[in-house]
């Protein structure tokens, strides 16, 4: 194998192991026919800088003739030690290029100065064609859409395919290139005085840039001033740092120029590839950079080729980045997604993935849907009309938006003790809602699915399945239905404005879980109410908690009860709770059609009924659950005069597994009413909540209704825009906390949102007021996520066994092997166990590797291989 091809490849390896060398040694020179070792005169100088150089060269370096050998000519360097004893180490000043092997983090500059003019802007890729410039041209017309007062200058400095150049070639060169530029600063020795008179020429150089709704004119830099220009290049950066002590000339001085034009932002379009013309940029960690990828496996290398030169050379920081991964077509599926982005970052994020980072692989990598209308862009002008509606324009108003945050703190802030007085109320808000068991709520969030609900049946009665994930939220509206006693009652809870029914329903409690000792007097008032209601058919308020113990009693039978047993058994339970001595149900309709009356039964505590069944691999529980989910809704849809509805509250995962032939079909009829906790659904509970508290929060808009934006928005006098200051590198405090409230199938559950906001707010007695624009602090809502996961399979364990009974591998086993993510042959799990996890969102396997959410993944005890974080958090978001 050859290991030299020719002179400079020893040259580069003596370079990049210059921290190793012997502490004599002050410099090496290497030419084409020797090497020159300068060392300061030291006993066994000689004889140990050889063993050294045994060491480094190996088979190519022979000590008895002193020489390197290059493999590909066969040839040999003379080694030639020479004492220099008046001189000192020469240490080598690096330069910001890739060719520069001893450059490194390590000997990067710490605590350099800020820029000292205007903000850069840095768009490159590896390889053309992918959009960078287009990404460019979006983010200049999002900025000027934005911030139109705010004057930009825009740099071509593409010097092989000058895409801007060429899209403004109509309006004529300028009188000023950034050719121009680099020659000046080559050769100029006044840069103050130079930057003056550039300036003086760009201030004529400028571009109308058009939006949806202003038209401003900004600063253009074309490549060069003539085509001739392009093929006599002699000022390039390589040749220009050579000469200069600041290795950050080039950015300082287009920083400063920038500034000295009025400009708050220069963006910068660069070469594509590894390239020099770039790398002064890519290797400043103060510039801002925008790196640009396709999803072809050529732009994927290359970029993660980039990314790992640039941090493993420079103090740069991934989430100073952004990596907009563009062209993705819209049947490309997530996990594929996924995997091309595991592979950019590939070996990236692990420098900077701590104990306690928060931030989000979203705050860096962002996927750009395909826009085929964007293929074709002929000049400037016509590609600023085409972005309108775009899907890079969306993606680019919103990196606009970060990039000037509002930090007028002074507009709005808390004062210590009233902060402490609100967090107090909205902590003792939380642990009422804790649990659906409590009562004092008078109002009800209205969530997408209930708001369906009473749309669809203002005249009809419902008969359908409410089904939901564990603590999505059906026994809480089990208990409103309960305070409501009538189905208008309930309307009037989800929608006060609307209109009252003209011929009312009496809500009638079937069944419901013997957890809820704390509803017994809400079940005692219904029931007294619908006794008064219907006081020919009285029943004792008993009956709720006797059905119960009917059904319980069959359901432990050791023979199995058919299905046909309970249909009867369920048809059973509601004669007793209709009261009087009917013997079916068309009697009973018949006799609420005589007297005017309607009832609507409703139905929880399914879990709790079937749980010993569920545990005891029995099937009587699915037959329980087919029977009252689909045929007795069929017996009550078939009546004569649909007197009689029904609302069965179920769990979704005890449905699908019930429900085997043809459950997707099932689910799809009542697919509308299904209860799932979106984020932005969550988001809206979480403003529902602290706006009983703090009902400024609130003011001016319809919580049920507002859109995620909104909510976002108003939240942020909650818990701040990110965890730490609007212009931190912390994650947006939205995102994450939904990121660490989640599973993987995107859903959240209202019981952990509640418990969130009580844990966050818990310390408001001693809360450290950090920041004075917010409510909850940023610690507390770290802190608060453990005890969220370590309730939640608390939960688990008392109110789904089954589920427990395969978390608690988990939980068992070594310390030291719980670290993610975690190969497949660390735990023993059957396919059906891996399949009811995944059901959950308790578990996703990815590259063959196993996944937890951070719900689950902190009470059960694993910690993060490095890197991992960011990618578990992303799975979480999307």
């Amino acid at each position: 194998m050859v290991r030299f091809f020719t002179w400079q490849d020893v040259e580069r390896l003596f370079e990049g192991s210059r921290s190793s060398w012997p502490g004599c040694w002050n410099d090496v020179k290497v030419y084409s026919d020797s090497v020159l070792i300068y060392f300061k005169p030291v006993q066994k100088a000689v004889e140990e800088g050889k063993q050294y150089l045994k060491q480094v060269f190996t088979k190519n370096y022979n000590i008895p003739d002193n020489r390197i050998l290059i493999d590909f000519t066969e040839e040999f360097l003379e080694v030639v030690f020479e004492e220099d004893e008046d001189g000192c180490k020469r240490e080598r000043q690096y330069v910001p290029l890739f060719k520069d092997t001893y450059l490194n983090s390590a000997r990067a500059e710490m605590g350099i100065k800020s820029l000292p003019g205007a903000r850069l802007l840095a768009f490159h890729s590896y390889k053309g064609g992918v959009g960078r410039t287009l990404s460019l041209i979006s983010m200049l017309r999002e900025c000027t859409a934005q911030y139109p007062e705010k004057k930009i200058l825009f740099i071509d400095a593409d010097l092989e395919a000058p895409g801007l150049t060429w899209m403004l070639e109509n309006r004529g060169y300028g009188d000023v290139s950034y050719l121009d530029i680099l020659s000046v600063m080559n050769f100029n020795e006044d840069t103050e005085e130079a930057i003056e008179r550039l300036a003086e020429l760009i201030k004529t150089s400028t571009v109308a840039v058009t939006t949806d709704k202003v038209r401003q004119e900004h600063f253009f830099i074309p490549v060069y001033r003539e085509r001739m220009q392009v093929m006599s290049i002699f000022s390039n950066p390589e040749r220009i740092l050579k000469t200069k002590d600041n290795k950050f000339y080039i950015t300082e001085t287009l920083s400063e120029l920038g500034a000295r034009l009025g400009a708050e932002i220069v963006l910068v379009d660069l070469r594509a590839g590894i390239t020099e013309y770039s790398a002064p940029f890519l290797f400043d960690p103060r510039v801002e950079k925008y790196y640009v990828t396709s999803t072809s496996l050529q732009s994927v290398r290359g970029l993660n080729q980039i990314l790992g030169e640039i941090y493993g050379k420079t103090n740069s920081d991934i989430l100073n980045s952004r990596i907009l991964m563009t062209m993705i077509p819209e049947t490309m599926p997530e996990e594929k997604i996924l995997d091309i982005e595991d592979q950019i970052l590939k070996n990236i994020e692990e420098p900077f993935d701590k104990e306690y980072s928060t931030f989000l692989r979203e705050d860096y990598i962002i996927p750009v849907g395909f826009d085929d209308g964007l293929i074709h862009v002929e000049d400037f002008w016509s590609a600023c009309r085409m972005l309108s509606n775009k899907k890079i324009t969306e993606v680019m108003a919103g990196l606009a938006e970060e990039l000037f945050p509002d930090q007028d703190e002074a507009k709005e802030v808390f004062g210590e003790e009233e902060a402490k007085a609100i967090l107090k109320k909205l902590n003792a808000i939380a642990e009422e809602e804790i649990t659906a068991e409590g009562n004092s709520s008078a109002n009800m969030l209205a969530t997408a699915s209930i708001r369906e609900l009473v749309k669809n049946f203002r005249n009809g009665l419902p008969r359908i399945v409410v089904s939901g994930a564990k603590g999505s939220g059906k026994t809480y509206i089990y208990k409103q239905l309960l305070a409501a006693k009538t189905w208008s009652g309930f309307e009037q809870l989800v929608d006060p404005d609307i209109e009252e029914s003209k011929r009312n329903a009496i809500i009638v409690p079937l069944i419901a879980s013997f957890n809820l000792k704390q509803i017994k007097n809400m079940i005692s008032n219904c029931v007294d109410y619908r006794n008064a209601e219907l006081d020919h058919a009285v029943v004792k308020g008993s009956y709720v908690n006797d059905n119960f113990k009917t059904l319980r009693v069959l359901m432990e039978r050791k023979e199995t009860t058919t299905r046909g047993e309970w249909i009867q058994a369920w048809i059973q339970a509601i004669l007793r709770s209709a009261g009087g001595s009917f013997q079916g149900l068309p009697e009973l309709d018949e006799y609420l059609e005589g007297c005017g009356k309607r009832i609507i039964l409703i139905v929880d505590g399914l879990e709790d009924l079937c749980m010993d069944s569920q545990l005891a691999k029995s099937d009587n529980w699915k037959y329980a659950i087919r029977a009252i989910c689909q045929d007795v809704i069929n017996e009550l849809d078939s009546l004569d005069y649909g007197n009689i509805g029904i609302l069965v509250f179920a769990r979704k995962d005890m449905l699908s597994e019930a429900i085997e032939t043809n459950y997707e079909q099932f689910r799809n009829i009542y697919l509308r009413y299904e209860l799932n906790w979106s984020q932005t659904e969550a988001l809206r509970l979480v403003l529902w909540l602290a706006a009983k508290a703090y009902p400024i929060l609130a003011k001016g808009i319809d919580i049920p209704n507002a859109t995620k934006e909104v909510l976002v928005e108003r939240l942020t006098r909650l818990w701040g825009l990110k965890l730490g200051r609007a212009n931190s590198k912390e994650a947006f405090s939205d995102r994450w906390i939904m990121a660490a409230l989640s599973d993987f199938s995107g859903q959240l559950q209202a019981r952990d949102i509640v418990r969130f906001l009580k844990y966050a707010t818990k310390p408001y007695a001693s809360m450290n007021q950090i920041y004075r624009d917010r409510l909850i602090m940023p610690i507390d809502i770290r802190n608060a996520i453990p005890f969220c996961s370590e309730d939640k399979l608390d939960e688990i364990k008392s109110e789904m066994k089954n589920i427990y009974e395969i978390l608690e591998k988990f939980k068992k086993m070594d310390g030291e092997k719980k670290t993610l993510p975690m190969t497949l042959d660390k735990i023993d799990l059957t396919g059906e166990q891996i399949s009811r996890l995944e059901s959950q969102g308790f578990l996703k396997i990815s590259d063959k590797k196993y996944y937890l959410p951070e719900i689950i993944r902190l009470a059960l005890g694993f910690r993060y291989e490095k890197g991992a974080r960011p990618k578990v958090l992303s799975l979480l978001v999307k």
